[in-house]
């Protein structure tokens, strides 16, 4: 069932293109905003406003054919999307007194009268735990694996890896199995998920919600989306037609008073505006041509890694290519498309202002953080010319 909530906003995607507001005042703030650099970035206003990016609160996901609404929506948004919770396969369900809900890759759950979100404990459930282990011998300097002796299993390598970068223990529980090889690949079963790894590809979240789901018997099969309920991708990543300045993405993005960003490739600049008015800018390296340019157009942030490797396999170039690369603690990453365009930290140069990247937005640190601080998921990127 579908309870309570609708989506005001879809009215929002669809305006965006339509409406236009004159801004007389465009050439002094802009050049109130770009002039003076020191080479640090500037906080232009104090940032605040209300969560980042469209306040919707029912989405639909023609996908599976399931709705996700209200807290669920917020928490699955905010801590992980599709990413690392995967996709909905059913509606809230009542269930012992709590609500629940089925995705790919886990159970969401409340009280029925309210309360904070929870995530089931599937690999339990399951049956997936097994007997406890010594730790491994050595420290963990030198072992490269943690050990949790709350359930007597460690996690090494990319398994850790992910851990670390999607929320710890308190998001996806404690190791309640060492690594396994299951179905051709490696896995580890944690409470609340089962992370798996392949030669040449980055660790994931496995089909444990689904899983689950098959074994309690719960309908999965599709429903009439509710009325007024936007597509998820819409709602939540908003597209809009490109724009060829920062004149045209305050026409469009100033009137809505919300948090967005603006990219612009000539000028080697990101401004974070507040609506209409600019909080803070600093330069940036943009893709450089013989490594890839970075995609112009109308974005939004859908996925955020606190600190993380980058390795260019993934997106298959081999390490031995000259365009290979394997860089380390890349902090502050917050991901604007789905094949891996990033504006994050680059500790590797200092030539802020020039093109230098495969296609992501470098940024130094102070301006990293600045906008790991402000932005979250949702908030729109625009780049362009």
């Amino acid at each position: 069932m579908v309870r309570g909530g609708t989506a005001g906003s879809s009215a929002f995607v669809a305006s965006i293109s339509r409406r236009r507001v004159a801004m007389a005042a465009l050439g002094a703030m802009l050049g109130a905003s770009v002039g003076g650099l020191t080479g640090q970035g500037r906080v232009l206003a104090g940032p605040g406003g209300a969560l980042a990016g469209p306040n919707v609160s029912l989405v639909y996901f023609p996908e599976t054919g399931h709705h996700l609404q209200q807290d669920f929506l917020q928490f699955w948004r905010t801590m992980g999307g599709a990413n690392l919770f995967g996709l909905p396969l059913t509606e809230e369900l009542e269930w012992g007194g709590r609500i629940v809900q089925y995705f790919e890759h886990c159970r969401f759950e409340r009280l029925a009268d309210g309360g904070p979100v929870e995530l089931g404990l599937l690999s339990d459930e399951l049956g997936k735990a097994q007997p406890r282990v010594p730790p491994p011998a050595g420290d963990e300097g030198a072992t490269g694996r943690r050990y949790y002796p709350e359930t007597g299993h460690s996690v090494g390598a990319g398994f850790l890896q992910f851990l670390d970068q999607h929320g710890g223990v308190p998001l996806l529980g404690y190791p309640v199995t060492e690594e396994l090889w299951e179905n051709d690949r490696t896995v580890q079963y944690f409470q609340r998920f089962r992370l798996e790894w392949e030669p040449d590809r980055p660790v994931t979240a496995g089909q444990l919600g689904a899983e689950a789901a098959a074994r309690a018997g719960v309908p999965v099969d599709p429903v009439a989306r509710a009325e007024q309920a936007p597509d998820w991708q819409e709602a939540l990543f908003p597209r809009a037609p490109r724009v060829a300045s920062t004149e045209a993405a305050l026409e469009a993005y100033g009137p809505w008073g919300m948090k967005w960003i603006d990219i612009s490739i000539s000028r080697q600049l990101i401004t974070a505006y507040e609506g209409d008015r600019a909080v803070f800018s600093d330069l940036v390296s943009t893709g450089r041509a013989d490594k890839g340019l970075t995609p112009t157009g109308i974005f939004a942030i859908q996925r955020r890694v606190y600190n993380e490797t980058m390795d260019s396999r993934t997106i298959g170039i081999p390490l031995s290519s000259p365009r290979g690369y394997l860089l380390t603690n890349v902090l502050y990453t917050q991901y604007f498309t789905g094949a891996g365009h990033a504006i994050h930290y680059a500790w590797w140069h200092n030539n802020f202002g020039q093109p230098m990247s495969y296609g992501c937005v470098n940024l130094r640190l102070t301006t990293a953080r600045w906008f790991w601080e402000w932005a979250g998921i949702g908030t729109p990127v625009i780049v362009h010319p």
